[in-house]
């Protein structure tokens, strides 16, 4: 039957089967089942190959036949490879529900829209189909085998006997084809522990996984353990199910079967009892527990969601006093069932389906038997509550009880189980009797169940989650984020200087004396403006105070550097060890965790309380949230009686200020900007004399004598004028020259330049000493001088110099003057501009000049070139009211049509317009501050640059919005709407964008404020980030808009915040598969109320507002699922929007004469981040293959994206679309044009 013999070799648990070549391709042509001939020229060979692979040896394979006559054979450990449509797969020949060969199957394409996903195989014994990616059935539980396949390349030299390539198969590159089993994963790997008291509940248990999976290879159970362990996976999550001895039950037992579990697996997480146990109605406060119901525990108050009914102690007078408590389960198993109470609101339980499912994979299980009933509902005939005070007459059923003292229930529409929430009673006592029932209940008032063995269960399963968090201390103290850089001796900060010996002596004294002062206040607040020095003399205390063995920890805030570390690493790693949770704790337990138990603990090691101080410099930089900032500040303000001070600095922002209002009478404050005159200029005379004599003693170094500078430079007057002018800053850039200069220019005289520029040809070197302006020719030689202007009524130059484009004006500003130069005449004009600033900018074709001044003004002068004498006079000028003592940046645009003006440490720029001094708009950036802007040639441009994140933004000057976001602006009629975009979020990826979030980014890059809801209110704040950090303006609530409660709040938050809706975009859907035959019932309620429910919500709300304002546009969003068959049933989604589009017409017709128009965009196949979800689910995580089938089904050769779906809805929500409503604009690339 095989025109070869394949060798193998042995290759760790690898199977060689065989060369690339040798296995035909059997997608190319329809060729029937896997075993069927092919006829390739005069040669018939096999579509597939199936080998022998011993478990005992995988590494050994032998080849066996495939045919029809394949039937007789034992397929057991046999393995089926094949090459379908350019891949190799392998998987097991037997087909998992009945021992049938597969290669009597038929390979086919698993399809969605008509695309293919997925390949498939059929066995022909009962027509059940597998995903060969993924072994998943199309029916049932069962899943087939699939093994690993690997290519690797030919060997050079091959052995005897080379597989022979089959005649007809096209020449490629031969490869080596391997195969092996898919390997078990370890015992580690089990994370959830399930214990289940009785076999019918270990059944229960095991029956619904969705993998069984045999013991661990690597797992070996101590003798010691005598558990029996069932292991499998449900979702993601591996489970290990472990069961009490038979006919042994009560709370000894269960605790024993939960400490062998965690010790024969330490690496067990979780831990669930599961089990049948005794309801307690409560129908006076609306708790009806009846027959198949399921409880779940659930904290309250002092309880943790279990107690022990019958551990306590006899008092007097017959009565019981309970002893004991169990800690209340994991916070993220509590976060999970808030989780699934939320979702039980929202939508039907999916446990019946899941029942069915169970029941196909297990028919004995549906079916009653001799000695038991099914795993079914018994019928609410079976369910009888008798009052309590009526006992049950003999039998194993009440057929002879009175009925007359039954309970009366209202009849439930369903059999699915009903959730309840509560506290579980469990003991050794089995409670069979309602009188034995309603003592326990007095126990507690929130009684909901009686079991027999959960409470010291869920007390070793408690210890275990201890012991295996203690071994993972290690490797979570190895994860901590290390903020690298933050403490003052770190080699970030090795190069940042300490306050220079002799000043801020005063200010050092009285910060030492708090340090000492036992009664002093437990924070010291420094606070003062940029470059006061707050850094430096952090810097310096904390030397002081590690010297002294004071420092408990320095913090060195910086922007776009992280986090910073502390100093008392041992005590916090011992607190982290103890309780490795305490990071997921609210940030008051992580205060006591892990500052106030290390300090304790230092106290301890000492005998007694020492004084330790944190140091945290530049608080306003660690960019924590106000409310965290408060928090902070409050605790820390508490820790004192611990020994521990706080010295703080910042600026004084008023988020901080209001920190510290809250915890006024507890803090100690200095503000270094209202530090006496005298005192900062001392500090600042001893500075500088410091400083420029390092700097003459270097220059003089590498100079003759001749050249050097005298031994006075600068001289105190120098010094003196230049206290007097840096004010209260004492930050200075130490520029040091490392290359000797090609050439030196001479200022004349002993005063030296304040300001130097070069001609925008280079040809002309302008320096500006204190006293006039030297103009030098970068030509000359060294011995020729330069043209000199002195101007002796004023000698105080202070800015930079500006210099027109011709190189013929220089300006320059000053202390109370605005300087204007002619190069050639060496004529100045002063300008009496009140207290200006530094800051004087010439238009490029110098005929004005603008200037900042202490007035809040900024003034913009005429000059008329050919008249350089001409004097400026005030009413020349135009004033714009702005504060230009904190002026950085100033600019005027190329055309001198507009001016820019930026706010040192803010991030808007100001534009106003040149002759008239009227304001513009603020161009605003999300975060940052800036520190570089420039207007591009024609003016139409404005690039800034932010100095925090490096982040450049350029902006329209015309329009004021980011170029980034330009391209987006189409609709200007749309600014200043509103609009209400369900479904912001979104799920598969947060790159790219969803439709929800591309709408919203749309509208809002068209000036509409957005105000978006979403049921993962972490989805939606996300987009929220996004859209601001583009400018935009977008608020975002959680929302679920099946429930009419919620539609309700959206649309009352929404007036509240704007006033108005002017847009509604209904965005939500999602689709279900299934025919009218498959899908249960819940499934199509709940596809009904996502998809159609909502929309009429949302209307319901929002249309009496618009009809009101008279204007309104509605854009639903539907599917072309609602227009033509999709390639597979989803009846439901294909049903529910085409009802959309429906109802969008219809109410289109009603709303017409109100000024309303309602539209549908109906989307086809779109790259959005919901395709990486579904790559990972139908493609195996094959993002570029699973896209590029989907591009083939588009008849323009590729899907759309986010923004062409965004485009229709925003152009049907402007004024473009006037005219059109009740329309459906198709966004397919032409596929239901193609298809019908």
């Amino acid at each position: 039957m095989n025109a070869f013999r394949p060798f193998f070799r042995q290759g760790a648990d690898w199977a060689f089967v065989g060369h690339s070549s040798s296995f035909p391709d059997i997608g190319v042509d329809d060729t029937g089942n896997l075993s069927k001939f092919r006829q390739c020229d005069t040669k018939s060979i096999p579509g597939c190959k199936a080998f022998h692979v011993s478990k005992e040896n995988s590494s050994k394979s032998e080849e066996v036949p495939v045919g029809d006559d394949a039937l007789a054979g034992e397929l057991t450990d046999q393995v089926l490879v094949f090459q379908y449509k350019g891949k190799f797969h392998a998987v097991d020949h037997s087909c998992p529900h009945y021992s049938y060969p597969l290669s009597q199957g038929t390979p086919f394409d698993i399809e969605d829209f008509g695309m293919v996903l997925s390949a498939g195989l059929t066995c022909p014994k009962h027509g059940w189909s597998f995903d060969v990616f993924s072994g998943m059935s199309d029916r049932g539980s069962y899943r087939l085998k699939v093994w690993e396949v690997q290519l690797r390349d030919r060997k050079e030299t091959e052995p005897s006997q080379p597989a022979e390539k089959a005649e007809g198969v096209t020449e490629v590159i031969d490869k080596e084809v391997w195969v092996r089993r898919k390997q078990r994963i370890g015992p580690d790997l089990y994370t959830i522990g399930w214990i289940v008291p009785l076999s019918i509940e270990h059944a229960a248990a095991t029956a619904p996984l969705d993998e069984r999976h045999k013991a661990p290879e690597e797992f070996n159970q101590p003798q010691s353990d005598t558990n029996s362990y069932a292991w499998g996976k449900i979702g993601e999550h591996n489970i290990v199910i472990a069961s009490l001895p038979a006919g042994v039950i009560g709370t000894i037992s269960a605790a024993t079967t939960a400490s062998n579990l965690v010790s024969s697996l330490p690496h067990i997480r979780i831990g669930l009892l599961v089990g049948i146990g005794g309801g307690i109605p409560r129908l006076d406060q609306g708790r009806d527990i009846r027959l198949g119901d399921v409880v779940i525990s659930q904290p309250d108050g002092s309880t943790g969601g279990v107690i022990q009914y019958d551990l306590g102690k006899a008092g007097s007078n017959g009565t019981w006093e309970r002893r004991g408590s169990l800690n209340m389960p994991p916070l993220v198993l509590l976060h999970a069932l808030a989780s699934l109470k939320s979702k039980h609101k929202i939508m039907p339980s999916k446990v019946s389906g899941l029942l069915r499912t169970m029941w196909t994979a297990n028919p004995r299980m549906g079916a009653a038997n001799n000695s038991a009933p099914g795993y079914i509902h018994q019928s609410a005939e079976h369910d009888k509550l008798f009052h309590s005070s009526y006992n049950h007459v003999g039998g194993t059923t009440c057929d002879r009880c009175d009925e007359s003292y039954l309970v009366e229930r209202r009849a439930r529409e369903t059999t699915d189980p009903a959730f309840h929430y509560g506290i579980i009673a469990s003991g050794n006592t089995l409670v069979k009797e309602a009188l034995t029932r309603d003592e326990v209940v007095e126990i507690t008032e929130d009684l909901a169940r009686i079991q027999s063995d959960t409470r010291n269960t869920k007390q070793a399963v408690q210890s275990m989650r201890t012991d295996v968090l203690n071994l993972d201390r290690q490797s979570a103290l190895s994860r901590l984020p290390i903020a690298v850089g933050a403490s003052f001796d770190s080699h970030a900060e090795e190069n940042n200087p300490t306050c220079l010996s002799g000043t801020r002596l005063t200010l050092i004294r009285e910060i030492m004396s708090w340090v000492q002062d036992p009664l002093s206040k437990s924070i010291f607040w420094l606070n003062g403006m940029a470059r006061t020095g707050k850094s430096t003399l952090s810097r310096t205390l904390a030397r002081s105070l590690a010297m002294n063995n004071q420092l408990g920890g320095s913090f060195f805030f910086k922007r776009s550097e992280g986090a910073r570390n502390p100093s008392l690493a041992s005590h916090i790693k011992w607190a982290i060890e103890d309780d490795s949770t305490t990071s997921d704790k609210g940030l008051r337990i992580q205060f006591e965790k892990l500052i106030l138990e290390p300090l304790a603990a230092l106290s301890a090691s000492t005998g007694k309380i020492e004084t330790i101080v944190l140091v945290i410099d530049a608080w306003d930089e660690c960019e924590v949230e106000d409310r965290q900032a408060k928090l902070i500040l409050h605790l820390l303000s508490q820790a004192r009686s611990q020994g521990l001070k706080v010295f703080l600095t910042s600026r004084p922002e008023l988020s901080i200020r209001l920190g510290f209002r809250q915890i006024e009478g507890e803090y100690q404050d200095l503000v270094l900007h209202e530090l006496g005159q005298d005192v900062v200029e001392g500090d600042l005379f001893s500075f500088f004399s410091h400083e420029l004599t390092t700097i003459r003693l270097n220059y003089n170094a590498s100079l003759p004598n001749g050249e050097k500078l005298p031994e006075d430079w600068p001289g105190k007057s120098s010094i003196d004028r230049l206290v007097t002018r840096m004010g209260r800053t004492v930050t200075v850039w130490r520029i040091i020259n490392r290359y000797h200069p090609e050439k030196v220019f001479e200022s004349p005289g002993t005063n030296h330049p304040i300001s130097i520029a070069l001609s925008h040809d280079g040809a002309l070197l302008f320096m500006a000493p204190p006293n006039g302006f030297s103009v030098w020719s970068t030509d000359n030689t060294d011995d020729s001088r330069p043209r000199f202007w002195e101007d002796r009524d004023y000698n105080w130059f202070s800015g930079p110099l500006t210099i027109s484009d011709d190189s013929t004006l220089l300006a320059c500003g000053g202390v109370d003057y605005v300087y204007l130069w002619h190069k050639d005449k060496g004529e100045g004009i002063q300008n009496v501009v009140r207290q200006s600033s530094d800051i004087a900018v010439l238009s490029h074709d110098s005929s004005i000049i603008i200037s900042g001044s202490g007035d809040k003004c900024l003034y913009v002068w005429g000059k008329n070139i050919s008249e350089p004498n001409q004097r400026r006079l005030a009413d020349d000028s135009c004033q714009v009211d702005i504060h230009p003592t904190l002026a950085q940046m100033m600019e005027l645009s190329p055309n001198s049509k507009q001016m820019a003006f930026a706010l040192l440490y803010s991030s808007q720029i100001q534009l106003w317009v040149t002759d008239t001094g009227q304001h513009i708009r603020t161009l605003k950036a999300s975060q940052g501050r800036l520190d570089q802007f420039a207007f591009s040639r024609n003016s139409e441009l404005l690039a800034a640059r932010s100095a925090s994140s490096g982040d450049i933004w350029v902006w329209s000057t015309k329009t004021g919005i980011p170029i980034q976001m330009e391209n987006f602006a189409k609709f200007p009629d749309l600014a200043g709407k509103v609009a209400i975009v369900t479904g912001i979020g979104q799920i598969g990826t947060r790159e790219r964008w969803g439709n929800g979030a591309a709408t919203a980014r749309l509208l809002c890059h068209n000036g509409v404020k957005v105000f978006g809801c979403d049921i993962d209110i972490d989805a939606a704040a996300y987009t929220k980030t996004r859209i601001e950090a583009e400018g935009g303006t977008v608020e975002v609530t959680q929302a679920d808009v099946t429930s009419s409660a919620d539609v309700k709040r959206l649309v009352s938050e929404c007036m509240a915040k704007f006033g108005r809706i002017d847009i509604l975009v209904n965005n939500v859907g999602r689709s279900e598969p299934g025919g009218p035959a498959e899908m249960e019932e819940n499934i199509w309620d709940a596809q009904a109320e996502l998809n159609v429910k909502s929309v009429y919500l949302t209307c319901h709300e929002v249309l009496p507002i618009m009809e009101a304002q008279k204007s309104g546009a509605v854009i639903n969003v539907a599917s072309i699922a609602g227009m033509r068959y999709i390639g597979k049933p989803q009846v439901a989604y294909s049903t529910f929007k085409a009802g959309v589009i429906q109802f969008t017409k219809a109410t289109a017709v009603i709303y017409a004469a109100k000024g309303v128009r309602l539209n549908t965009v109906v989307p086809g196949l779109m790259n959005t981040p919901l395709m990486v979800y579904l790559a990972n689910k139908y493609a195996g995580g094959d993002l570029e293959g699973f896209s590029a089938k989907r591009d083939k089904a588009v008849p323009m050769g590729k899907q759309g994206d986010s923004s062409d779906t965004a485009n229709a809805i925003v152009f049907l929500a402007s004024e473009s679309a006037r005219y059109i409503t009740g329309q459906e604009l198709v966004v397919d690339g032409g596929i239901t044009s193609s298809t019908g």
